[in-house]
C-alpha cells in the first residue's frame, strides 16, 4: 500500500503534466493561418489543413490535460483517505458505543413508550422498541381488521402483554364500525 506522501508526489506529477499539455494546448494554434481572406479565393486548401491539425491539436491536448488533472485528483482523494482512517475508524467506534447506549436507555424506559402500535393495510401490528430483530422492532402481536382475533406472540412480556390485550379490547368494541387506515381517507369496517 501506497503511503500519502507517495499518492501526493504522483498527485503532483499529474499536475505538471495536467499544466503543460494545458500549455501546449493554448500555443498549438500559434504558428495555423489566421482567419485572413486575401483575394476572391480566400484561404487556399493547404492553409485550411493547416488550422484544422492546429484545432485538432488543441482540443488533444486540452483532453490530456483533463485526464491528468482527473488522476491528480484521484491521488489525492486516496492519500485524504488514508490520512483520515483512524479520524473514521474513532467516530465509528463513538458511534457503536452511543448505539448501544440508546438501546440500554429504550429498555429502561417504561411499557408504554416501549411499545410501538402501528396500522397496517391487513390489521394492527405491536411492536417492542427496545428490541430489534433483523434491524426491525420486535413483534409481540398481530390484530386482523377482518378476524379482531389478537394473536401474542411467544415471548412477549407480560407488562406489554396487558397493555396489548388493553388496546385490542378498544378495537374489539369498535366492530362494525369504520377505521380510517391511511391520512387520505382510506378505511376498513372492523370484523368484516
Amino acid at each position: 500500500m501506497k503511503t500519502p506522501e507517495e499518492l501526493r508526489e504522483k498527485a503532483k506529477y499529474y499536475r505538471q503534466k495536467a499544466d503543460e499539455m494545458s500549455r501546449i494546448s493554448a500555443h498549438a494554434g500559434d504558428n495555423a493561418p489566421g482567419s485572413y481572406v486575401n483575394g476572391a479565393s480566400g484561404r487556399s486548401r493547404a492553409m485550411n489543413k493547416r488550422s484544422e491539425r492546429a484545432l485538432e491539436k488543441t482540443i488533444q491536448y486540452a483532453k490530456r490535460a483533463v485526464a491528468y488533472r482527473r488522476k491528480a485528483e484521484i491521488f489525492e482523494m486516496q492519500a485524504s483517505w488514508i490520512e483520515n482512517a483512524t479520524k473514521r475508524a474513532r467516530a465509528k467506534q463513538k458511534r457503536l458505543a452511543g448505539e448501544k447506549r440508546e438501546k440500554k436507555s429504550r429498555r429502561s424506559m417504561p411499557p408504554q413508550e416501549r411499545l410501538f402500535i402501528g396500522c397496517y393495510p391487513t390489521g394492527i401490528v405491536y411492536a417492542d422498541c427496545a428490541h430489534e430483530v433483523g434491524g426491525d422492532y420486535k413483534t409481540l402481536g398481530y390484530l386482523n381488521y377482518r378476524t379482531l382475533v389478537l394473536e401474542l406472540k411467544p415471548g412477549c412480556p407480560a407488562e406489554l402483554a396487558e397493555l396489548i390485550q388493553a388496546d385490542a379490547a378498544k378495537m374489539q368494541a369498535m366492530r362494525g364500525q369504520f377505521f380510517p387506515i391511511s391520512a387520505c381517507g382510506q378505511g376498513v369496517t372492523l370484523g368484516e
